[in-house]
């Protein structure tokens, strides 16, 4: 008889690898998005006082949620199999 963890965790293990799954997809999007595409603010609505950083800055935060994605997938898989 398993646990009371292991039994509801076959849930909470399809619930981490879809966000896993979901977090490497938006990394790889923002990867490889062309910056030249990207939407101008529109002068004096406000949105060109911030910044939306340098390309070195968006690839970082684009490794990390590809990072943060595939530590989601593992750790289910290593909570999911005995």
């Amino acid at each position: 008889m398993l646990e009371p963890a292991r039994q509801d965790g076959g849930v909470l293990g399809v619930i981490a690898v879809v966000l896993g799954i979901g977090f490497v997809l938006i990394g790889v999007n923002a990867l490889t998005a062309d910056p030249a595409k990207r939407p101008r603010p529109v002068p004096g609505a406000g949105g060109e006082t911030r910044s939306s950083g340098s390309l070195a800055s968006r690839r970082i935060v684009a490794t990390a949620w590809i990072v943060v994605g595939v530590l989601f997938v593992a750790g289910a898989f290593a909570h999911l199999v005995p």
